[in-house]
């Protein structure tokens, strides 16, 4: 079977059976919807971040061996320890893997596109249709009905109950940096499924002339965080920009809306967004009323 798709072009089994995941985001969660059985995965630094359980490592089997040591540290000699026969890694991780000819030599390796845009080798496509195409070209159509339900019925009940709390309130989504802040912008999976529970998340307008093209915005351009009634930030407890003085100026800073973005939220299909939308609409209403 071939799969040829965001510049992997390659032969693997139609029915693999013992499945290596080289990194800890994507390719997880693909093969978990994909219903592929793993051996081996590489292990995750925290399980939980802020006290939020990582969604796709709470799914895995725990017969699955969860190798230590990040992509750079990864050896062909452990993957052949596991006699796999299909390797997968996220397509952004893959330029970090080495000597991947030796991997490549022990079994196929496919880098799975997450399909949204701000991540390296993504398609851009958008994440759904990133999920449905590679499904489709492995022979694996029939599981991605069944995780879009589930996708759609977190998505439904989340909206309703965010519906009557974030009407009329404008949200910005970003991550906090040493100096500065990067904004997530149209396209970005954390905008595009707090949109689908019908959050109007601001990535244009006033203020963001002085965003740059890589989503940048410098401390003294943070007035556009004014327009903002909630603002959902990465790092939130760990980047120096949010302890100065000028982000802790800003009215929902001042008025105590923020969250936290777990960074397991920033990229994925349909695990990670039922657990991101359940996420939103449990800690939203507190926030909101407070």
């Amino acid at each position: 079977m071939l799969f040829d798709h965001n510049g992997f072009t390659v032969d693997i089994p139609e029915d693999p059976r013992r499945v290596m995941c080289l990194d800890t985001r994507g390719s997880i969660e693909f093969s978990l919807i994909a219903g592929y059985p793993m051996v081996a995965v590489r292990a995750l630094s925290e399980l939980d971040e802020g006290g939020v359980p990582n969604p796709v490592f709470a799914r895995l089997d725990p017969g699955v061996l969860q190798l230590e040591g990040g992509e750079r540290e990864l050896s062909a000699e452990q993957a052949m320890q596991h006699d796999p026969d299909l390797l997968l890694i996220s397509a952004g991780r893959y330029p970090a893997l080495p000597n991947a000819t030796q991997f490549e030599n022990i079994a196929p390796v496919v880098g799975i596109d997450p399909g949204s845009p701000g991540w390296s080798n993504s398609s851009n496509i958008g994440w759904k249709e990133a999920l449905a195409l590679q499904l489709n070209m492995i022979g694996r159509g029939e599981q991605l009905g069944s995780a879009m339900s589930d996708y759609d019925d977190a998505v439904s009940s989340s909206a309703a109950t965010l519906m009557p709390v974030m009407a009329g309130k404008k949200v910005i989504i970003a991550t906090g940096d040493t100096d500065q802040f990067v904004m997530m912008l149209d396209g970005a999976y954390p905008v595009d499924v707090a949109r689908e529970l019908g959050l109007d998340v601001v990535t244009s307008g006033p203020g963001f002339d002085a965003v740059d093209g890589r989503g940048q915005i410098s401390l003294e351009n943070l007035a556009l965080f004014d327009q903002a009634d909630l603002i959902v930030m990465q790092n939130l407890d760990t980047a120096e920009a949010v302890a100065s003085p000028t982000f802790q100026r800003v009215r929902a800073v001042q008025e105590k809306k923020l969250l936290f973005l777990p960074y397991a939220f920033n990229s994925g299909f349909t695990i990670t967004g039922a657990a991101y939308a359940r996420y939103l609409a449990d800690k939203l209403p507190a926030i909101m009323a407070g």
